[in-house]
């Protein structure tokens, strides 16, 4: 999770239970106190391996880091990292 501009909390991915990950990427808006799924019609389910315990963070004015966590797939440590774009969703 992560907050953005002081007015949003982003949600990427994350755990239901032991055996559910989820593949969505949330935003909660903080004024409105209501939650919405992002839908990002330029990425393919296929193209992203969803994931859960992983960090993000408001790196520009338009720009969230999300780094490390586990791979849903493999449970394995995830060293990589992905930056996403508020602007483009």
């Amino acid at each position: 999770m992560s907050s953005f501009k002081n007015k949003y909390i982003f949600a990427f991915g994350g755990r239901v239970d032991q055996k559910n990950i989820v593949d969505t990427i949330e935003c909660y808006d903080i004024s409105k106190n209501v939650w919405q799924e992002i839908k990002t019609p330029q990425v393919e389910k296929s193209d992203w391996i969803p994931g859960y315990m992983s960090l993000a963070y408001q790196i520009t004015d338009h720009e969230i880091l999300i780094f490390g966590g586990k791979s849903a797939l493999s449970f394995q440590i995830f060293n990589g990292c992905f930056v996403f774009d508020v602007n483009k969703m």
